[in-house]
């Protein structure tokens, strides 16, 4: 990058040149959205190239915004990419999508072309000031910032940038130590102004760089004077279709790597260079702005293109009673269902929202706005309002934050703009979700997931130092004083206070728990992350299950639900010896708590039946009694919308943990079954179901697979199916904030994942013996010794173990030996 600044122009026309014609035929060939533009194209009997760039549409904002997942290439895999996520000025939500490879590339020009060229090294402590909440609103005592040990990098969030509070800021900066400061235009005048009224001498930076906003000459002196160094100034956005830093002698220079700029009536349209993979080709940027003549030379002598002049990039700021000054609205909307949003401030205590609407716009929604911004703004007077258009400025564009408050009151305070970054590279602050029965590996698979995707995530368990809670993901833990309603009462509260969005319930008895009192829940502006009660239940009673698989035409082990001991006797001498007797619900809920869940049981003669039954009976719920089926046990899983299947992985276990028939410790994906699914579709249908949900099955390879229960809920081996290229956790994100979800069918065939500690446990239930009655192959100790210590099928990961996130690997052995010390496997 540093070689490239000083070619000439034939170099950089070649070299971009080059990259342009493999942008274009990519896209035109593996993007759907461009694939079915130029078919539609050459169907009209045109037969323009796509070589040419000025034979390609404009690319619109709301393009991008209706159409995320059309434009990212067919060869690529979510679970390979990173999800961002950002509305600029225009208070519409983009998704953008970008692979790993693309990012390096962008982090490298960033530490090329700023802190190369501005002299600061990477071993030198930096700061950003930057638009993330650290710590509630109403906290008035630091810290108000982090440290990122990873990045040298101390985060200063800018929610706190009152007056009275700016010198624990000033103090934090000389702790740390920072040499240089990043951050948004007004928020870093904010804190120079601070720096002067206290006098401050001993904050001298190397550098400090400025974003989001124009920096106006008055701004750049007083920033100069407070950290007696150079102050410069860039330019850029989310979209990283068009990026520029402002060089030594002070003009704003073009990374030509990033993106083609063309300027059609002084504004710009960019085609990015960088990002293959969801390319964005003619894409109008919403800025207006000057090149300057490609013959004009820099003093600094980099031959980079100069860009002349940026225009309008810069949205309203709101302000607050004690003289914050605050921007960065957009996570207000983030998860709702809202098309196009404008917030205007009336008065500095009236703040009116005007919203265009989705169809699945609620109260909850409209309570979710007025707390998101008080969480924000204070104790203010919020009045949301649905309209049916956003009002339009005179060239054409929404001004998605106005403050109408008197300029004199604007002038008292120093604060930072909204506006589209110009750092390369910014998160968004994303929903914040509560993960509950943090010991489980799904709940593990799903912060891992969520967290990854941008999301703020929590957990939550009734055990100490749960798995998931050893995460580096998760924000927060609260330990639950057990599985009942008082109990979750507690937890409403801290997840209240905690500002979380989205309460996620991984087994069903946390499913229950939360729809106990769902309209607790909803009353805090929490979205309960499961069905409703009516819906689960169709799942969770076995036996509801087995009878609409029926009516759907999916094949059933034979099934009868006798209320005596007779009918008992009836059936079993029916269905013929063995049988199993299985509790109707694995988690039967009275009201006030749970029966104990025992699982099946194997009865291999009439005289041990009556002891079966009467064990699993659950109250007034008499068990299933059921034919004994042979087989290796195969899951779809699925993520579904009111009945209809998003996606769906297909599997097979390898190797369970109890070998007479539970979960898995060895799966893999496979090619879902042909005869299953047109069964599965009609059975979901039949449910009415929404949410995840896995479907089990016996396969005995002969016959049609039976059907053996539906889990209405994240399941254990989640983890695989995110490993396949399907990240169900984001998909029901998606689903429950109301934004649009495509369906996928396709995901990555013979991955293998494994459950390390269901190794060991599966190998103590070998040592064990099989359960009485049970009639099925059951491994010996030297088999079950192999299967643990031996060599595992090629390509096998680990489901708990990973190395960006390594700790849950020691949460998973402390667990695991607590719970053989209580009784355990």
């Amino acid at each position: 990058a540093l070689e490239r600044e000083r070619w000439s122009a034939e170099q950089w026309q070649a070299w971009r040149e080059e990259r342009l014609a493999l942008l274009l035929n990519r896209a035109a060939t593996r993007v759907p959205y461009y694939r079915e533009l130029w078919q539609a194209r050459r169907r009209a009997g045109d037969r323009t190239s796509w070589e040419r760039l000025d034979n390609w549409p404009i690319l619109s904002k709301e393009t991008v915004r209706e159409n995320p997942w059309a434009l990212v290439a067919d060869d690529c895999h979510a679970r390979n990419m990173m999800l961002e996520q950002t509305s600029g000025t225009t208070g519409k939500p983009l998704s953008l999508w970008k692979s790993r490879d693309m990012l390096r590339q962008l982090y490298a020009l960033t530490g090329a072309r700023t802190r190369r060229w501005y002299g600061v090294s990477p071993r030198d402590p930096w700061a950003r000031l930057g638009g993330q909440l650290v710590t509630p609103l109403a906290q008035r005592r630091p810290p108000f910032w982090v440290w990122n040990a990873a990045a040298n990098q101390l985060y200063l969030s800018t929610f706190h940038l009152a007056p009275d509070l700016i010198p624990y800021y000033l103090d934090a900066l000389a702790r740390y130590e920072i040499a240089s400061l990043a951050g948004y235009t007004s928020s870093l005048y904010t804190l120079a102004q601070g720096v002067l009224r206290a006098g401050r001498g001993d904050l001298r930076m190397t550098v400090v760089v400025t974003n989001a906003e124009p920096l106006t000459a008055h701004q750049r002196a007083v920033i100069a004077e407070a950290f007696h160094c150079p102050v410069r100034e860039t330019y850029g956005m989310n979209e990283n279709v068009v990026a520029a830093s402002e060089c030594s002698a002070g003009q704003l220079h073009q990374w030509p790597e990033v993106g083609i700029v063309e300027v059609t009536d002084d504004e710009f349209t960019c085609t990015g260079l960088l990002n293959a993979d969801m390319p964005l080709i003619r894409y109008r940027v919403g800025d207006r702005g000057r090149l300057a003549a490609a013959s004009e030379r820099c003093a600094c002598g980099r031959t980079l293109p100069i860009i002349a002049g940026v225009d309008g990039r810069s949205s309203d700021l709101l302000l607050t009673r004690d003289g914050r000054r605050v921007f960065w609205f957009n996570p207000v909307f983030y998860g709702l269902p809202v098309r196009e949003s404008q917030i205007v401030q009336e008065r500095i205590d009236l703040v009116r929202v005007r919203v265009v609407a989705a169809p699945e716009f609620t109260d909850a929604a409209r309570h979710a706005i007025v707390r998101r911004l008080r969480e924000r703004l204070g104790d203010v007077e919020v009045t949301v309002e649905a309209v049916a258009e956003i009002p339009r400025t005179e060239s054409g564009k929404v001004r998605a934050v106005i403050c109408e408050v008197a300029t004199t009151a604007r002038q008292t305070s120093g604060g930072p703009r909204v506006g589209p970054t110009s750092e390369v590279r910014t998160p968004s602050r994303a929903e914040r979700v509560l993960v509950l029965d943090a010991h489980a590996n799904q709940a593990l698979a799903c912060v891992r997931s969520l967290a990854r995707a941008g999301y703020t995530v929590f957990t939550a368990s009734h055990r100490r130092a749960p798995l998931a809670a050893w995460s580096r993901y998760r924000q927060g833990t609260f330990h639950l004083g057990g599985e009942t309603l008082g109990a979750y009462a507690e937890l409403r509260d801290w997840a209240g206070r905690q500002g979380i969005n989205i309460v996620l319930p991984i087994t069903e008895r946390a499913c229950q728990l939360c729809n106990a009192e769902r309209d607790e829940w909803e009353a805090r502006d929490i979205t309960v992350g499961c069905a409703q009660t009516e819906v689960l239940r169709r799942a969770f009673d076995k036996l509801e299950t087995i009878d609409r698989a029926k009516e759907c035409g999916v094949r059933v082990p034979a099934t009868a639900a006798p209320d005596s001991l007779a009918g008992f006797r009836a059936a079993a001498a029916e269905f013929g010896y063995p049988c199993v007797i299985k509790p109707r619900f694995s988690n039967a809920w009275n009201g006030t708590a749970f029966a104990p869940d025992l699982g099946p049981v194997y009865v291999s003669r009439p005289d041990h039946l009556a002891a079966a039954v009467q064990s699993r009976r659950q109250g007034a719920y008499w068990p299933l009694v059921q034919a004994f089926v042979h087989g290796r046990g195969t899951g779809v899983s699925m993520v579904c919308d009111h009945g209809r299947i998003i996606a769906l992985v297909a599997h097979e276990r390898l190797r369970e943990v109890r070998p007479s028939g539970s979960g898995s410790s060895l799966r893999r994906s496979v090619h879902p079954d042909p005869r299953l699914r047109e069964g599965i579709e009609r059975l979901v249908t039949d449910l009415e179901w929404h949410g995840p949900a896995m479907v089990e099955f016996r396969d005995d390879g002969d016959h049609p697979p039976w059907l053996m229960e539906v889990n209405g809920r994240f399941w254990g081996s989640l983890q695989l199916a995110i490993s396949a290229g399907v990240d169900f956790p984001v998909l029901w994100m998606r689903l429950l904030s109301g934004k649009p979800v495509e369906p996928l069918d396709r995901y990555d065939e013979g991955v293998t994942v494994r459950w390390l500690w269901g190794d060991v446990k599966r190998f103590l239930h070998v040592l064990r013996g099989a359960p009485p009655g049970f009639p099925g192959r059951y491994p010996g100790p030297w088999q079950g010794f192999k299967e643990l210590i031996g060599r595992q099928p090629p390509g096998t990961r680990l489901e708990i173990w990973d190395t960006r996130d390594p700790l849950p690997g020691v949460g998973e052995l402390v667990q695991g030996l607590r719970d053989l010390l209580r009784g355990g496997p």
